[in-house]
């Protein structure tokens, strides 16, 4: 996870991708800081499959998966 973190502030990574929110991170005020502020910070889109949840889209997001809600405001 180090390790692609620092690729991400290096501009080497545009989108990360996993299965679904979890596989970002087991503490959701981790979660909420990578998807709002580190991920934005350096252009990085950030897609969760099975949650249907896409940086690109956060209002489609929203209005399906309220329990991950305060991630995305």
């Amino acid at each position: 996870f180090q390790k692609m973190l620092a690729e991400i502030e290096a501009g080497h990574v545009e989108v990360v991708i996993t299965k679904d929110l979890s596989r970002l991170g087991r503490n959701s005020s981790l979660t909420g800081l990578y998807i709002n502020y580190t991920f934005p910070q350096y252009g990085v889109r950030y897609i969760a499959i099975n949650d249907h949840f896409d940086t690109i889209d956060p209002q489609q997001h929203r209005q399906r998966h309220g329990r991950y809600q305060e991630l995305v405001q």
